[in-house]
């Protein structure tokens, strides 16, 4: 073991989980980096079995730390190692993750490329149940962090998750480490805190853990408690994110409006408590039925009951988490600069100065044309270069498309009616111009194609974006089915008319 500076402190609080601890260790003595590279420090937050014997004749590689306090909650753990750290970077784990052997190597290397990030590593369920509760759950961690892998990902507050985090120490320090009063969301609570002192995220893919979830019914439902108090805390702390919040959905004003779960939760007799341990009962009999839409939509309204009970106890009365969602309501000015780019003078040109400016909302035109805005989003960090091309394959393409038609961009022969041409592409119709789809259709493609061709990084991860999420890109799709439709055409001259058009579907 190094006597010398460690680069990066890990930090793991635990609480009676013994097993799961030494398996996360066991983990990160068979990281590819070298151990003198690693320190780590397990806070142990209270407890009754015997996680410190364990600890104290566990043979580690690296600079091992041990910390004990009364049980005060896993933010004011990793506060307190935070404060014994020696490395320039703190990854936080938590102690049901089964670190891989690159995790800690690639939270570094994503580090050195770009200082002053917040990066976040992939933590899927490990194993998980046959049951509806576990299914939902590896539905939601996967998907979830599937959304982060993705190219061009524009990150939220929501992205903040402390089990697989690591920050520059001083950068932590300088924003006050976790909130220690929140059971829950403190994650979220620190997500708003960095977006609003401008601080980067981004994802390090091969940094994973696998995580070795244990969660039943209430466990769930009690999170649930705690997330409605902790909404609360966020709300008024940083009203400027009260509209993202699920506070901000009440419609306090309308009682005729409240979901059943709210009016258990608001009217003036509360019989919810009884209501809801009948209901949470009747969950295991829709599972044992296998109806699972109803056991989904009633396990729905159990979250959305005891999330509200958490708001109504934690705001202490109705009317203040009714002004708490009257704030959510209100437009509020964005917290950035709003810019207008051209996509004609080059989609290059066009990142730089996303970069350059981080704007929150941007107009996009084409030339003379307007292709559509970019909406402000509070939860999220001002956009970036990086996040112009999925925009453009997804939400703007058809208008994208349709702008250079109208310029003569798309497509450029003069034989081409570009009135029906924009007309069609308005509509989605089959109509593409004259009887030679080899050379029309195949033009047009082209133009379409050319923000992802080229030999550099960056067309590559293009290229890789619009493989991986061609289906939730609709106009692509479409597009694609078009190619495929007029060479299908071209290769059957019995068919053909001979004609200047083709027949719309």
């Amino acid at each position: 073991m190094s006597g010398g500076r460690p680069v990066i402190s890990v930090i793991i609080p635990t609480h009676n989980r013994r097993d799961s601890l030494k398996r996360a260790l066991d983990g990160l003595r068979a990281q590819t980096c070298g151990p003198e590279t690693i320190e780590v420090i397990v806070v142990v937050d209270g407890g009754s079995d015997d996680t410190v014997a364990m600890l104290k004749s566990y043979p580690a590689p690296f600079g091992l730390q041990v910390l004990t306090q009364s049980n005060q909650g896993p933010s004011a753990a990793r506060n307190h190692g935070s404060t014994t750290a020696r490395g320039r970077w703190l990854l936080f784990l938590d102690d049901d993750i089964d670190p891989t052997p690159s995790l800690v190597e690639a939270h570094l290397r994503v580090h050195r490329e770009g200082p002053g990030r917040a990066v976040l590593g992939p933590y899927p369920p490990a194993r998980l149940g046959s049951g509806l509760l576990e299914f939902e759950m590896r539905m939601w961690w996967e998907s979830h962090f599937k959304e982060l892998c993705r190219p061009g990902h524009r990150f939220t507050y929501r992205d903040l998750l402390t089990g697989n985090l690591s920050i520059e120490a001083e950068q932590f320090s300088k924003l006050g480490g976790f909130e220690t009063s929140m059971r829950v969301h403190e994650d979220y609570e620190f997500g708003m805190r960095l977006i609003k002192a401008g601080v980067t995220f981004a994802v390090a893919p091969e940094a994973v853990g696998w995580h070795y979830e244990t969660r039943n019914i209430r466990r769930c439902l009690t999170r649930r408690y705690d997330e409605g108090e902790a909404d609360v805390v966020m709300a008024r702390r940083h009203p400027e994110f009260a509209r993202t919040l699920q506070l901000a959905s009440l419609d306090g004003n309308d009682s005729r409006r409240l979901t059943i779960p709210q009016r258990l939760v608001f009217g003036p007799v509360f019989p919810g408590r009884v209501v809801m341990a009948f209901l949470k009962r009747l969950l295991d009999a829709l599972e044992w039925m296998k109806l699972r839409y109803a056991w989904r939509r009633l396990y729905q309204a159990l979250n959305s009951y005891w999330y509200w009970r958490g708001a109504r106890d934690a705001a202490g009365s109705l009317r203040a988490v009714r002004d708490l969602a009257a704030a959510g309501h209100s437009p509020g000015g964005p917290a950035g600069p709003i810019i207008e780019i051209d996509l004609g003078e080059g989609i290059e040109a066009a990142e730089r100065r996303l970069d350059r400016e981080r704007p929150v909302c941007v107009m996009v035109r084409y030339k003379k044309q307007r292709v559509g805005v970019v909406p402000v989003q509070p939860a999220a960090e001002p956009l970036r270069g990086v996040h112009l091309r999925p925009i453009l394959a997804g939400a703007l393409a058809l208008p994208l498309l349709e702008a250079m038609a109208e310029e003569g961009t798309l497509p450029s022969s003069p034989s081409v009616d570009r009135a029906r041409l924009v007309d069609s592409i308005r509509n989605q119709s089959a109509w593409f111009g004259p009887w030679n789809p080899d050379h029309i259709w195949l033009e047009q493609y082209a133009q379409w194609k050319r923000f992802e061709t080229g030999e550099s990084e960056k067309d590559r991860e293009v290229r890789e974006y619009w493989d991986r999420f061609r289906s939730v890109a609709k106009e692509i799709q479409w597009l694609e089915a078009e190619r495929d439709r007029w060479r299908r055409i071209s290769e059957e001259p019995a068919r053909s008319s001979g004609g200047a058009g083709a027949v719309a579907e």
